[in-house]
């Protein structure tokens, strides 16, 4: 049985109006959570990945990161406002979610293109797709790049930031 009592609360997007790309997560971990920082456990690499994506530094604050994305365009959300998840951050942990409402976002920005960082965010992305599509994001503009997190070590980091280069390469030309 699920205690709603551990229910979870993630995140307000990242995002101002000239957002062209979405970056979409699963759920906050624990230690962003705790934190309140998207992508707060030291070892996950998706600061690191969109740093040198736009061959900038790395900021070292977390206002510093936000401003990052905003300065390329980027908004950042999860695609779970809520879950029950217990003493875990792993996406198979995740019961009970509640999705969050991408249509009030999307539409009061320049986002056309929608990308998961992991395959249970783009999985539930696909549920959406009819809605998405009639908000603006096409099919063709729901993207999946190999998750960040440290769980991922099919990949090295170097290799996921050329996976995301060569995925995002076509939306981040179109904001050139």
């Amino acid at each position: 049985m699920i205690n709603m009592e551990q229910r979870k609360y993630g995140f307000s997007p990242i995002f101002d109006q000239n957002s062209r790309i979405l970056i979409v997560g699963t759920f906050p971990s624990e230690r962003s959570l705790a934190d309140q920082e998207y992508y707060a456990y030291p070892r996950n690499q998706f600061w690191q990945i969109v740093a040198v994506l736009f061959q900038e530094n790395l900021p070292q604050d977390y206002s510093g990161k936000k401003r990052l994305l905003q300065h390329h365009n980027l908004a950042l959300w999860d695609v779970y406002a809520s879950c029950v998840r217990e003493n875990s951050s792993g996406d198979d942990q995740i019961k009970a979610a509640k999705v969050n409402d991408f249509s009030g976002l999307i539409e009061h920005t320049k986002i056309s293109c929608v990308v998961a960082d992991s395959q249970k965010a783009f999985s539930e992305l696909w549920k959406q797709k009819d809605l998405l599509d009639s908000i603006g994001i096409p099919v063709k503009n729901l993207l999946v790049v190999p998750s960040p997190s440290p769980a991922n070590a099919r990949y090295s980091v170097t290799q996921k930031i050329a996976m995301w280069q060569d995925i995002l390469q076509p939306f981040l030309l179109d904001q050139a």
